[in-house]
């Protein structure tokens, strides 16, 4: 009936009058009257007797009975739903509270048993526990509005599964072929010329162009922006002297170290140094948490604002310059012709034209395709520490990124030889299966962690998608970040005037698309936007039209159809005017001093709007990216929220 990857497109029809309720976004939580009153007409007569939640790392299932009676009982529904304010505000106190006590409610039928002792001594030292939805190789977090709504998703129970796992975050260290564990290395950022242009070419008319770049990275790529929206991070606070005088700039630049370390959250005996103080220090933990979040949305602003990234599991080889790597080399000499400190134009454009740069300070990056990416830095030693840190990062990212695509294989190959089938049936089993069908699948919580629900990294999700910019349009293969509420959509191939492909170095961005306000939808729906599906007729599996599919660069491979694998971002062309009341935050009751109505403009429904349709490589990858862009529009409409009580009025919560 209703899953979080399912509000695609959900009809639920209800028995007696035909109510049918469509769910495509969540733009909004219902009214506490509406919610209650509909729980009391629909879902009050099936609440669940009994709940089943398995246990996968302990291969046990548990048995909840009356998991609800003691949260709230029939009377207090009953109050809530003819608009009891004071039994509105306990229910849904109770309700938020339900995924809390059912997991306190397992883990006290566990410990009753010797047996799980050392393994719940595990998860209390090293893990966080959690409910998840399962569905064959999918896990669905409760988290944010399914867990606060936890009556509604009780209808899940039809097709997936209840489970109690220990939370997984996404692996801060990998296995190299030495069988030795390499840490993921620290970002690194900074100001740095490039002396390339994105094809690989490196003089025009005679003459070396370049162009001064901020540059930083996130997980495997190395971003670049212009310097007028480089937002550097602050350095060290300077000590304070006895005559307290305000420094002058100079003072200030002489002050500021070449090269320095920003860490958030510093380490020490396994937790957050901040943290483990005594309960004397609660300014001193708030100011550390306001820093830590200043640091999270400035890495999220730089790569909204990015113009293009370096993927650093491309490179081969960080190196000092090569002269003669190049055809250019004949013509440009060494010099410091090149000014580090010049002002330039916040533009796309070149900065200027040399005959000549300084091997000293510059240095390259060998691409799997053969071409260089040359770098100037400030000094030496900043060079030196570039050298040695994107060294490391490219090193981590092309083991990680081979590992990651490994689990996906794993995964599939486990699921295929537990269900006994092939991988033209799994196509199917993935999408159709009846729940008792897919039991006994495996799904893996690294594959689905919950980096992406607490916000752990600037980067949701990436990777390659084929784009669809309009209906009547043609698919092109992209390169996408998901970020910050933000589809930001890469060039992945670049093609000359005739259309022949051209070698490149780095993705050039070309689209960024706002979440806030779109709507999603994914599934069969999306035939009718794909407009020319794949026909192919295969001989050997006569009355399917999807052939297998392998993709050269990674070995991954897909029989899935064109439907299991696409996508589609709906957002409207057509606003209206609703009136809103403003609320504050405290369960949704009014702020203080009554109500205040204003005119708020949201996008309608049933008008014309602008699809923009992607494509995944498989079905499992699809889930991934409407699992990740679904977790990003609720933590935008938490923010922001808008509902229809009435004709011509809304309502905000």
């Amino acid at each position: 009936m209703y899953s979080s990857l399912d509000k695609t497109l959900v009809l639920w029809q209800a028995k007696g009058p035909q109510t049918v309720i469509c769910f495509l976004r969540p733009r909004s939580t219902p009214s506490a009257v509406e919610w209650y009153t509909f729980l009391r007409g629909v879902l009050g007569l099936h609440r669940p007797r009994t709940l089943l939640i398995n246990i996968p790392d302990l291969s046990v299932g548990l048995r909840l009975d009356n998991p609800f009676e003691e949260l709230v009982s029939e009377e207090a529904l009953e109050k809530a739903a003819d608009g009891d304010e004071a039994a509105i505000c306990k229910a849904m106190q109770a309700e938020r509270a339900i995924a809390s006590k059912l997991i306190d409610r397992c883990l006290d039928m566990l410990s009753q048993s010797k047996e799980w002792d050392d393994v719940l001594k595990t998860w209390g030292h090293k893990s966080k526990i959690g409910l998840a939805w399962k569905r064959y190789d999918r896990l669905e977090w409760v988290h944010g509005i399914n867990e606060h709504k936890m009556y509604g998703t009780m209808a899940l129970q039809r097709t997936h599964e209840l489970e109690l796992r220990p939370k997984r975050h996404y692996p801060v260290s990998v296995k190299m072929a030495n069988g030795e564990n390499m840490q993921e290395p620290a970002p690194v950022e900074g100001f740095l010329i490039r002396l390339t242009s994105q094809k690989g070419t490196d003089q025009k008319f005679g003459k070396l162009f370049y162009k001064r770049l901020y540059f930083s990275t996130q997980n495997n790529y190395l971003l670049f922006l212009r310097p007028a929206k480089a937002k550097p991070p602050p350095p060290p606070k300077m000590p304070m002297k006895e005559n307290c005088n305000i420094p002058s700039a100079k003072q200030i630049a002489e002050k500021i170290p070449l090269i320095y370390a920003v860490n958030p959250f510093p380490m020490h005996d396994g937790t957050v140094a901040w943290l483990s103080g005594s309960a004397n220090d609660a300014e001193d933990r708030k100011r550390h948490d306001r820093d830590a979040h200043d640091e999270a949305e400035r890495n999220a602003q730089s790569l909204l604002d990015c113009d293009g990234f370096i993927n650093l599991s491309d490179v081969v080889e960080v190196r000092n310059v090569v002269r003669g790597a190049t055809p250019a080399d004949e013509a440009v000499d060494e010099g410091p012709q090149v000014d580090f400190d010049e002002e330039v134009e916040d533009s796309h454009h070149d900065d200027g034209t040399t005959k000549e740069f300084d091997d000293a300070r510059t240095f390259e990056l060998l691409m799997r395709n053969g071409l260089v990416v040359r770098l100037q830095a400030f000094s030496k030693a900043t060079k030196k520490e570039w050298i040695r840190r994107l060294r490391a990062l490219a090193k981590y990212w092309t083991r990680r990124a081979s590992q990651d695509l490994a689990l996906f294989k794993l995964v599939r190959q486990q699921n295929l030889d537990t269900l006994n089938i092939d991988m033209q049936a799994e196509a199917y089993v993935g999408m159709f299966a009846h729940k008792w069908e897919v039991t006994k699948s495996f799904a893996s919580p690294e594959l689905y962690n919950v980096c992406g629900i607490s916000n752990c990294r600037a980067i949701h999700r990436s990777g390659i998608l084929f784009r669809k910019p309009r209906v009547h349009g043609i698919f092109s293969r992209c390169h996408v970040i998901l970020c910050h509420g933000h589809l930001l959509v890469f060039e992945d191939t670049v093609r000359s005037a005739t259309g022949k492909k051209v070698s490149h170095i780095h993705h050039q961005r070309i689209a960024s698309i706002d979440l806030r306000g779109c709507y999603l939808y994914s599934g069969l729906i999306t035939a009718n936007d794909l407009l020319y599906s794949n026909r192919t007729f295969d001989n050997n599996r006569p009355g399917n039209d999807a052939l297998p599919r392998m993709y050269l660069e990674d070995g991954w491979a897909s029989a899935d159809d064109d439907a299991m694998t696409t996508f589609v971002v709906w957002t409207g062309q057509h606003k209206g005017w609703f009136r809103a009341r403003e609320e504050d935050d405290n369960e949704g009751q009014q702020k203080s001093g009554g109500a205040r109505n204003k005119l708020k403009r949201v996008s309608q429904l049933g008008t014309t709007g602008r699809a923009i349709v992607f494509k995944a490589r498989s079905r499992t990858e699809r889930d991934h990216w409407v699992l990740g862009i679904e977790t990003e529009m609720e933590r935008l409409s938490q923010a922001e929220e808008v509902r229809v009580v009435g004709e011509g009025v809304a309502d905000q919560s």
